[in-house]
């Protein structure tokens, strides 16, 4: 064997290897609480109704802060989200304000838009890929641990069994050793 590769070496046959694809480092913060992500996705149990997952997740940690499901698809669900996560988290403390990137649906408008414009609400509202040019992918991520390692893998059959499993999902989400975090847990 170790004749083969000295020849191999010695008479240049090496197979020029692709490099391997480079991502962007999409936007990143160096705190907890300073940029947030809020998305909308749809999950169906076995009585195959269309639950509606609302889920506000921090920049920094990838830690859900507020999460919500319903049967309807709605603006005030998601401002109930950002409303209880702002109470909660303390968020009008933070410097200079609260960037929630989103994308351009219909939930993230009407009343939405009217709580974070009004005053004394420091949240600045900014749609993935028209006002900033990065995506939304570290909620659509999250979106997408949620359901496969956790929803996919159980037969839920309605939408309370669905509720009470996600109350069970988002605490394991938030205490799992996740890989972007050096190990870290987003707790």
């Amino acid at each position: 064997k170790t004749t083969y590769y000295k020849y191999v070496n010695l008479l240049k046959l090496n197979r020029n290897r692709p490099d391997k694809k480079k991502y962007e480092t999409g936007i990143r913060t160096d705190r907890p609480k300073r940029i947030l992500h809020m998305d909308v996705t749809i999950y169906r149990p076995l009585d195959h109704s269309r639950i509606y997952l609302y889920f506000l997740v921090d920049n920094f940690s990838r830690f859900i802060l507020n999460w919500k499901a319903s049967l309807n698809y709605s603006a005030k669900i998601t401002f109930e989200n950002i409303k209880e996560a702002y109470e909660m988290y303390g968020l009008e403390n933070v410097n200079p304000h609260v960037d929630i990137i989103a994308d351009g649906g219909t939930e993230n408008r009407a009343q939405v838009e009217e709580y974070i414009n009004s005053p004394g609400i420091n949240i600045n509202k900014l749609v993935a890929q028209t006002d900033i040019i990065f995506s939304n992918s570290i909620v659509e991520a999250v979106n997408k641990r949620i359901k496969y390692d956790f929803l996919f893998n159980e037969n839920l059959l309605d939408f309370e069994q669905t509720v009470q499993y996600l109350v069970y999902a988002v605490h394991e989400y938030n205490n799992k050793p996740h890989s972007s975090l050096y190990g870290y847990t987003p707790q």
